[in-house]
């Protein structure tokens, strides 16, 4: 390992110069670490559900064309994901009293921007003149757009159990015998198209591993398709989205699709911001809409109004007198392989509609939103004792009003909603005590019964009903090259939930400590813990659950061994005790990122050894993936894991990517379990993917 020398305060224009340097061959390093601190809570609960492509895609689009500070909108200060509304707020004051700026070094003499976070930003900024913007020209877009194809196919080498096949006989004494009917091959494609960020369109088509492809239940081709066409700014119309889509208001308690973090070691991130409606890219075949959104901007006033119809997967129970389905769940794994998940397969229509009105002056923002919601089939819940104030029916409505105050170096912000006939509400403020020192603090409370079908608040749970809590949260930069972050999060569930069988209550604690020296050496040390209630397995209801405890320490660091390579390491630790009960697992990993000048290739790798006395001892660590892809594996039981993923430039035009991935273990003599069964110790996936543009 290098060794260490002593480091001592640089002047501020030196810093970063020695960072913006940099910055060129790191970019890609840092979109990869931004989804990893934003992820950082997987690891101490429960397996994110988010979609995080909407969050490449920003970055990447930035990194590759750097935005222009001195003429960027709020929103599209806020798509850089790195900035909050304060460090918005104040640099957009800056330039109304000094004029627009000269330099990227300039930002550091702005309040709330500090050496660390321009540093992180710089690869996707620049600061240019102000170009007048001209009206959109058929020409110019059929000549100077940009189109992105992407081919991608993967699979598991070994055989699953759910692959092999099922004997005739068998088959005709039970037709929806459990296994996949298509083939191990998971295949994605997609086209986009962009002009300037004026106009967008694409096409997303997906086959998940297993799903039958042009014959079947799929005669069509993929399972899966999804289509877009964007256009921003004209005029008084801001933005019009149609096709699939998603809708960001308040904080997410009424209304929120698509991407929605969670806790991290970044403190502002408890606020949400909200967005206009904006372009569903992704795969994820749940949560988001279908039809026509557009908003308006009048002076202050933002007007936004949408359409959804579209079908929905649904857990078919039985028909109704008049022939009327009833469900007890909505799918939302969007897997349709098996004989029973695609006997569920957009069972149920689902229409949407609703709006939001805001009112943005200099230091508030007032808003309302509403959603109305139908169901062709009628929901039932199932009768478990903690399934009893679950909505249920073919309709709903949900209204909220949420509101933002920034005053001085505070901000209020914070939402009230309505829904299944409860409440819900949200509220927070954060607080710039100085340039160095950001606190937050939140609170919810959410009824038992309310329900909303596409909210994202900040919550514990992973629905946002049956919780109250109250967050504490700071971020701290003593001096220009150490940052500290922590939080402290109390809650409570004061109805049952599922393997919880009594109103329970918890707490989660997370620090963490960086040090990033100038010669490019990052590391980090985070501990975090979480107790919360939970039933003993095999117990029956009304059994008071017991506390069940899990504590992580981590130390990662990542230094560059020459210009073009960089090399990472991390050792973690973690604890799992329930019902007197005590497991441990740990992980260690070595990376090496390397990014050749001379020739056109890239090349990331790990090898990581990995020691957990069972499942829930599981460590959970971010790993590079494809571009638009990302890939959270968890490390249980005992083995290795190594990657190897290679990107090779073609031409200008033309990329790939292979990714080859290996976990074996040394302690079992089958993977998976169910339909993913494997027969031996090991388990290899290869992913390949294929990019033109032009």
């Amino acid at each position: 390992m290098l060794q260490m020398q002593k480091y001592y305060l640089f002047a501020t224009l030196f810093m970063l110069a020695f960072f913006c340097r940099l910055s060129a061959q790191q970019g890609t390093v840092q979109i990869h670490q931004l989804i990893e601190d934003l992820t950082e809570h997987i690891p101490v609960s429960e397996e994110s559900e988010n979609d995080y492509q909407i969050l490449f895609e920003d970055l990447i689009r930035y990194y590759q064309n750097p935005l222009n500070i001195n003429e960027a909108s709020d929103q599209e200060l806020r798509n850089l994901h790195f900035l909050n509304d304060f460090q918005i707020s104040s640099l957009q004051q800056y330039k109304k009293e000094n004029g627009y700026l000269l330099s990227i070094y300039e930002l550091t003499y702005i309040y709330g921007f500090t050496i660390e976070l321009v540093r992180k930003i710089s690869p996707f900024i620049t600061v240019e003149a102000i170009k007048e913007s001209g009206s959109l020209k058929f020409s110019s877009v059929r000549k100077y757009g940009r189109h992105d194809i992407f081919i991608r196919g993967q699979g598991v080498l070994q055989k699953q159990r759910g692959y092999i096949p099922v004997a005739d006989s068998i088959l005709d004494a039970d037709p929806y015998k459990n296994r996949f009917l298509g083939s191990p091959v998971k295949l994605y494609t997609t086209y986009r198209y962009r002009y300037q960020d004026k106009l967008y369109a694409g096409l997303v088509a997906e086959k998940d591993a297993g799903e039958e492809f042009f014959r079947g239940s799929n005669p069509q081709g993929f399972d899966y398709y999804s289509g877009h066409l964007q256009l921003n700014d004209q005029g008084m119309l801001k933005r019009i989205v149609v096709g699939d889509y998603h809708i960001q208001a308040g904080q997410g308690l009424a209304v929120w699709s698509g991407l929605s973090p969670g806790k991290s070691g970044y403190v502002s991130g408890i606020k949400k911001n909200a967005a206009l409606p904006k372009k569903n890219t992704s795969v994820n075949e749940y949560g988001f809409l279908r039809g026509m959104a557009a908003t308006l901007e009048m002076n202050k006033l933002n007007v936004t109004a949408f359409f959804s119809k579209k079908k929905i997967d649904g857990n078919i129970q039985d028909t109704l007198p008049g022939g009327t389905l009833r469900i007890t769940s909505f799918q939302q794994t969007g897997l349709h392989a098996t004989p029973g998940e695609i006997h569920d397969e957009k069972a149920v229509d689902e229409t949407v509609a609703g709006g939001n009105i805001s009112w943005n002056a200099n230091n508030y923002r007032l808003g309302l939103s509403l959603a109305k919601y139908w169901y062709s089939a009628y929901l039932l819940p199932g009768n478990a004792l903690y399934q009893q104030y679950d909505f249920y029916g073919r309709d709903g409505l949900n209204a909220g009003f949420d509101y933002h105050v920034h005053w001085k170096k505070t901000q209020f912000f914070g939402e009230t909603a309505y829904g299944n006939n409860a409440f819900a509400t949200v509220n927070g403020a954060m607080f710039y005590i100085d340039p160095q020192i950001l606190a937050g603090v939140l609170y919810r409370n959410y009824d038992r019964s309310y329900y909303a079908p596409y909210s994202s608040a900040f919550s514990e749970g992973s629905e946002n009903s049956n919780e109250k809590g109250i967050y504490f949260g700071t971020e701290i930069i003593p001096f220009s090259n150490v940052k500290i972050s922590a939080y402290y999060d109390i809650f409570s569930f004061p109805w049952l939930r599922y393997r919880i069988s009594a109103p329970s209550a918890g707490n989660e604690g997370f620090f963490r400590f960086d040090f990033t020296p100038e010669n490019g050496i990052k590391t980090h040390l985070r501990c975090a813990f979480q107790k919360k209630m939970l039933d003993a397995a095999g117990e029956q209801p009304l059994v008071s659950p017991s506390e069940n405890k899990q504590t992580g320490i981590r130390f990662h660091i990542s230094y560059p061994v020459s210009s073009g390579i960089i090399m990472q390491n991390r050792v973690e630790w973690k604890s799992n005790e329930h019902n007197n009960v005590v497991s441990h697992g740990w992980l260690l990993y070595h990376d090496i990122i390397y990014h050749m000048k001379i020739f056109p290739l890239n090349l990331a790798f790990r090898y990581a050894i990995f020691d957990t006395d069972d499942y829930s001892s599981r460590i959970y660590s971010y790993e590079n993936d494809l571009l638009y892809a990302y890939s959270v594996p968890a490390y249980y039981y005992k083995g290795t894991r190594t990657y190897l993923m290679l990107k090779y430039s073609f031409s200008n035009r033309l990329d790939m990517w292979i990714k080859y991935s290996h976990t074996g273990f040394i302690d079992r003599d089958i993977t998976g379990t169910g339909l993913y069964e494997i027969e031996g110790s090991c388990k290899s996936e290869i992913k390949m993917q294929l990019r033109m543009h032009f």
